[in-house]
């Protein structure tokens, strides 16, 4: 019922529908023991790293969704993200109808409702590349999930601000 539900949605790719099983049966088994049971039939690494981490954190996510409103989108982001999709029926069964509905929510901002500005603004901002750019746009991400900014104006605007207050960011201008 939930597989389908996701997939429904059509705001992440489609899971691997045996790795979504293999999560429901594992999910609460802890790390070790699901690690031992996919080397036991031989999945390859990649597998093994999904089962692991879905293992790991599916129960924190779901945790921070029952937190409702008290949580920002980005802090749900935080936990979600990391996640396998093949994890996420797991996750929705935990949940009642409105932390399903805050989740889906989730999912539908990380698929549409993405920032307009890149390093290619930055650099028409007069600095010079580096590493800064990665971390004011993932600033960025978080302010728009959090609804801080919510057009390219205010997004440009959050950028320089962000650069301004950060060292390291260097103007070649």
């Amino acid at each position: 019922r939930f597989l389908r539900l996701i997939n429904s949605w059509n705001l992440v790719e489609e899971p691997e529908q045996w790795l979504v099983y293999l999560l429901a049966l594992l999910h609460r088994s802890g790390q070790e023991t699901a690690v031992a049971i996919c080397q036991r039939y031989h999945l390859s690494r990649r597998w093994i790293g999904k089962v692991k981490t879905g293992v790991a954190g599916w129960q924190e996510a779901v945790e921070v969704l029952r937190l409702g409103e008290k949580v920002r989108m980005s802090q749900l982001a935080e936990k979600v993200l990391p996640l396998p999709n093949e994890i996420y029926p797991v996750i929705l069964t935990q949940l009642n109808s409105r932390s399903i509905a805050r989740f889906r929510s989730l999912l539908n901002a990380l698929q549409y409702d993405r920032p307009c500005v890149n390093g290619n603004d930055i650099k028409s901002m007069g600095y010079k590349p580096g590493p800064y750019f990665a971390s004011a746009l993932e600033a960025l991400r978080r302010a728009r999930l959090d609804g801080l900014v919510t057009n390219r104006q205010e997004e440009l605007d959050f950028v320089r601000e962000y650069l301004a207050a950060h060292e390291g960011a260097i103007k070649s201008v």
